[in-house]
């Protein structure tokens, strides 16, 4: 992959995991103003979904970005 490839890749990785991290932050907060408990259970259950959408970026950054994945692990 050539350079260029590379850091247009990555770009696009990282917009979508701000997205939707944004996502996850928005619902999270939408719960808290919901008095309906089978509504609060929905939004949980999305966020739950996009919080795998943004581990599965993540996975792919650091799989991109070695230096990146580095820093994912922890110390020892």
């Amino acid at each position: 992959m050539r350079h260029t490839e590379l850091h247009e890749n990555l770009h696009v990785l990282r917009a979508s995991l701000a997205e939707e991290l944004h996502a996850i932050s928005r619902l999270e907060g939408q719960m808290a103003s919901l008095t309906d408990d089978e509504a609060q259970e929905e939004l949980r259950r999305i966020a739950d979904e996009k919080k795998g959408h943004a581990a599965a970026l993540l996975r792919h950054i650091a799989r991109l970005d070695p230096k990146f994945g580095e820093r994912l692990q922890p110390p020892g």
